[in-house]
């Protein structure tokens, strides 16, 4: 492989993305700037102009705030969106390893030790025996980064292997007390959508022979395991 690969969300949705932030923050801005002051706060205009003050409450003053507020709040919204862009699922294919960065996590792996890729409604980097070096939720374009991979010469898998095997977790499962402990520290911060944490514990069940999976149950988020190697119960 000579070249690098990178897939990342859609330009357009990303553009959008950035856009929707930005007309949000001026709408809010306005808004906001506007009733306070024509609530008597004329240290809204004072900040830009010396001798607004007289305006206050007055219809010219709370436009001229309106639009100060519109103005500071796109600044706000588009650095947002900005920031937002820069958490979302990026998967970059280089010679040597296979890098995705998604929500503060990222995971470099060596291309060496991946057997096979699953790019479905996950994207998982299966090695051998069934480990899974990486799971996160697919949020690109399946057929790009489909294409991708392929380009750069994994073996691409359509559906997971293991899906069938996947159970969901419950306290009363016949585990080690270590991993339900795992299961139970990851469920929550899985609540706070603490991502970089909830990856940290992926990484350290799969030291204890068990993957993880999560899958939206209408607004709750389950935790679903399979054993890697028979789990004995001491």
């Amino acid at each position: 492989m000579a070249t690098t690969l990178t897939v990342r969300s859609r330009w357009c949705a990303r553009a959008g993305a950035v856009a929707g932030m930005t007309v949000l923050g001026a709408v809010l801005g306005a808004a906001v700037l506007a009733l306070v002051h024509l609530a008597g706060g004329t240290w809204v205009i004072e900040l830009w102009f010396a001798d607004a003050g007289s305006g206050s409450g007055s219809g010219s003053g709370a436009a001229l705030a309106a639009a100060l507020g519109a103005v500071a709040g796109s600044l706000f919204g588009a650095a947002a969106g900005a920031a937002w862009l820069g958490e979302c699922l990026q998967v970059r294919l280089t010679a040597r390893t296979v890098e995705v960065r998604w929500e503060g996590a990222d995971a470099v792996v060596p291309r060496s030790l991946i057997s096979a890729v699953v790019v479905g409604e996950d994207l998982v980097l299966l090695a051998d025996g069934g480990v899974e070096l990486v799971r996160v939720r697919n949020s690109l374009d399946t057929r790009r980064l489909r294409g991708a991979v392929e380009e750069a010469g994994l073996l691409v898998l359509p559906g997971d292997p293991h899906a069938a095997e996947f159970v969901p977790w419950d306290a009363s499962d016949q585990l080690p007390d270590v991993v339900h402990r795992y299961l139970s520290a990851r469920a929550a911060v899985l609540e706070r959508r603490a991502t970089r944490d909830a990856e940290f514990l992926r990484r350290e069940l799969l030291g204890h022979g068990v993957a993880v999976r999560d899958v939206r149950r209408g607004r709750m988020t389950v935790q679903e395991w399979r054993p890697l190697a028979p789990v004995r119960v001491p």
